[in-house]
């Protein structure tokens, strides 16, 4: 019981995830650039990058130093689109699992395999977004536009998920109850 609770929390957890923004360009002055959920990342088709630059602009930098993020996001963006889909096919998976086992009322010791490696999986995907976002070129980029970049909310859900389905997994497979 506790195993397929965990899970479905993991699940549910992996799906804010999806919609939580995975990082933020941050100001001097702590007001927020830009940022973006993995689920706008990955289903954004390559938009213009004029209304973020105004919005930077408004912020407090350059007209030029605007343009020079708004393209630096739009390139960013376009090229980790393929990453973050890897990164979250262990959140998805993890997803479907809860539903196969709330179907199923009961969770085994194979679903429970299953979710100790897809909750595995879902951390490496955590870490990988934090080497992610602490790539020396972005943070190369934020610090000569004299902005900080920060990982968010939807990062530290892949974290959550993992150890949910993990500790889950580990509960079916040892048939822990409470």
């Amino acid at each position: 019981m506790i195993g397929r609770a965990l899970v479905v929390l993991a699940a549910l957890v992996g799906l804010a995830g999806l919609v939580l923004p995975l990082g933020a360009y941050r100001s001097a002055d702590g007001k927020v650039a830009t940022r973006a959920s993995a689920l706008r990342i990955i289903s954004q088709q390559p938009a213009d990058p004029t209304p973020l630059a105004q919005q930077a602009h408004e912020l407090g930098l350059s007209r030029d130093d605007a343009v020079q993020l708004a393209q630096a996001v739009d390139n960013g963006t376009r090229a980790y689109r393929g990453l973050l889909i890897a990164v979250f096919v262990p959140a998805a998976l993890i997803l479907l699992l809860a539903l196969v086992v709330l179907a199923r009322r009961q969770m085994g010791r194979t679903a429970g395999a299953l979710a100790i490696v897809l909750g595995l999986a879902s951390l490496a995907g955590f870490v990988v977004l934090l080497f992610l976002i602490g790539d020396l070129d972005i943070q190369q980029r934020a610090i000569t536009l004299k902005l900080q970049a920060t990982s968010g909310a939807g990062v530290y859900c892949l974290l959550a998920a993992g150890l949910f389905a993990a500790v889950g997994g580990v509960a079916a497979v040892r048939h822990v109850e409470f």
